[in-house]
């Protein structure tokens, strides 16, 4: 039972982490419409001389997902909060890497934001929600 709720936390605080994801970086179309490109030729070709506003709602979108993300699995798991929450972390980072990968040319604070950030971010969300947890055995002294 607990590895299916273990699972189930992960695959909640990803789909969770996602949305936060694209809901935040879709903000950037009312803040920014001048600035916002889908095509990934375009961005490829843009990325370089983009405004810094709209990448930082990037990377705010990114450790956004990773946080609230890292919240639910912890919150579902119901044990090891911080494992949990580490592992929608670790997603979010390899997301953030392929994103790396496809679309070169983000800028150096945007790379180091998006590597450094992720799994503390998730961490710490998953030990907000550690003092909620009930322990998942009981520790007795011999």
């Amino acid at each position: 039972m607990k590895f299916i709720r273990s699972v189930a936390a992960v695959v909640a605080g990803f789909i969770v982490a996602v949305i936060f994801n694209i809901a935040i970086q879709s903000l950037n179309r009312v803040l920014y419409p001048d600035d916002v490109v889908t095509d990934p030729a375009l961005i490829k070709e843009r990325l370089p001389t983009m405004p810094v506003g709209p990448l930082v709602v990037v990377v705010i979108a990114w450790e956004t997902g990773a946080f609230v993300g890292g919240l639910v699995a912890a919150l579902v798991a119901g044990w090891a909060p911080s494992v949990h929450a580490g592992m929608i972390g670790a997603a979010m980072l390899a997301a953030t890497i392929t994103n790396f990968l496809m679309l070169p040319g983000h800028p150096n604070w945007m790379v180091i934001a998006g590597l450094l950030l992720p799994l503390p971010v998730s961490i710490l969300a998953g030990n907000l929600v550690s003092p909620r947890t009930p322990p998942s055995a009981p520790v007795s002294n011999p």
